[in-house]
């Protein structure tokens, strides 16, 4: 059937951009696979090849085959010189013809279906597209298409890229079997095996991806999930930074790096996972700046309650005894804002001042749009 000609297809594209199909392959295909895989446009017809398998003998060679005549009259013959008494072969032009995958349609297409965007982005050239950020059971998701995940390029192409790690909820659709151990953290699936082909087009098993972004989704604090911080690790080794939609982190402790969401945190309600606790409300509010003091705006709607019970969280999540916040620093203040608003109680007296604030001992940033 066609679908076992897509999946040949998809594997030899991620091992290289200029995967090739001849005729001769082609030929062995079910019968109309190529006509249907051409019609979806995810097969383009390439150059002519320059030269194929001679079929004068057994001997195999791979010959040039040199054209003569024109137009319509235009054919192709062999000269072997490997033998003396082979006669000039004749070889039919059909035989010459050679198809490729366009991994741009293919990008669009997954894009379209799975909901994310109507268009893909390409993010690395040739090797890395964004196909948008669909809503899934589990949530919303970042959801990108990998070519040559399995090369020996492709950790430092693919999983070294900015955007990617950005992602707290990254699905990565790779065009080989192998699942990458460079993307920790991230749901990595096989195209091949999701990929099917309903009535001549093209569709993925929608359910199979629900089942390991659940799957993975549920690795939350309440299930025993804890991150893997190293031994030994201090907060000074380690970095939150929330992303744009504020529905998760990119996490660093030490040398270990992986998107998380506030549910893994344990900073979600247990029956409704897509609904954020206080906790998390606050870490984002102390992202903005890095640190709040008692002079901001923010210092108004952070209680000392509210960081007591981010610090329990996050000793938590991360095993370490030690707490992640600096002490709050009091000052006096002095006889120069005694005449402001607000600065005199019900007596008359001064009161104190208090200049201070929640600086973490770790590094807090925000992605911003």
């Amino acid at each position: 059937m066609s679908l076992e000609a897509l999946r040949q297809v998809l594997r030899r594209a991620d091992a290289s951009a200029a995967a090739l199909f001849n005729a001769d392959e082609v030929a062995v295909w079910p019968a109309g696979s190529l006509e249907t895989l051409t019609a979806l446009r995810l097969l383009r017809e390439d150059a002519p090849a320059k030269a194929i398998i001679c079929p004068g003998c057994d001997m195999q060679c791979l010959k040039e085959v040199e054209l003569v005549g024109e137009g319509k009259a235009t054919r192709g013959v062999i000269y072997c010189d490997q033998r003396d008494d082979m006669e000039p072969i004749e070889v039919p032009l059909e035989r010459l013809r050679r198809w490729s995958l366009d991994v741009r349609v293919l990008a669009d297409s997954l894009a379209s279906l799975l909901g994310g965007s109507d268009q893909a982005e390409e993010v690395v050239d040739a090797r890395l597209w964004w196909l948008g950020r669909p809503t899934f059971r589990a949530g919303r998701s970042d959801v990108f298409l990998a070519r040559g995940a399995s090369l020996r390029d492709g950790a430092p192409v693919i999983g070294g890229n900015a955007r990617l790690q950005q992602c707290a909820r990254a699905l990565v659709l790779t065009l080989s079997d192998t699942r990458p151990d460079w993307l920790p953290g991230m749901v990595c699936l096989s195209l091949p095996r999701l990929v099917l082909l309903q009535e001549c087009r093209l569709s993925v098993d929608r359910e199979c991806i629900e089942s390991e972004l659940g799957r993975w989704a549920g690795r939350s604090v309440r299930a025993g999930y804890l991150f893997p911080t190293p031994e030994g690790t201090s907060w000074e080794q380690v970095a939150i930074t929330i992303t744009a939609d504020l529905d998760g982190a990119v996490v660093t402790a030490g040398s270990v790096t992986e998107p998380v969401t506030p549910d893994q945190m344990g900073m979600a309600y247990a029956r409704q996972p897509r609904k954020f606790t206080g906790e998390w409300g606050t870490l984002v509010k102390l992202s903005v700046h890095g640190r709040v003091t008692s002079e901001d705006p923010e210092a108004r709607s952070i209680t000392p309650k509210q960081i007591q019970r981010l610090k329990k969280k996050l000793q938590r999540f991360f095993g370490i005894d030690d707490g992640p916040f600096k002490p709050y620093r009091r000052v006096e203040s002095d006889d120069s804002y005694g005449t402001e608003k607000g600065l005199l109680d019900r007596r008359g007296l001064h009161r104190r001042r208090f200049v201070g604030g929640y600086e973490p001992r770790f590094a807090l940033t925000r992605i911003r749009r």
